[in-house]
């Protein structure tokens, strides 16, 4: 049976792995441009479209990640939710 890791372990990974292709994205369209400016002899204007390509791509996914992330991490307690202390008793009933 395999062990569970702690939701902070694992949300540490997801944010890895999407960093991790958003790097991967931005050079592949960087070289998958370069390729093509090669080939058609246009430099460097493929190279910078799939350069920004990849990167918007490649945050899109991050966002995307972080997003699904913050919705399986059980939010933290809020001060509203503390019980309060009254500053006066409430009144004896007589």
């Amino acid at each position: 049976m395999a062990t569970r890791r702690p939701m902070s372990e694992m949300s540490g990974l997801a944010l890895l792995a999407g960093s991790a292709l958003l790097v991967l994205l931005s050079v592949g369209g960087y070289l998958i441009g370069n390729l093509l400016d090669q080939r058609l002899n246009t430099a460097p204007t493929f190279a910078i479209i799939g350069l920004l390509f990849g990167v918007v791509i490649g945050f899109w996914d991050l966002f995307r990640i972080a997003a699904m992330v913050m919705r399986a991490q059980p939010s933290p307690p809020s001060s509203h939710d503390a019980p309060r202390e009254l500053d006066e008793e409430p009144p004896a009933d007589d």
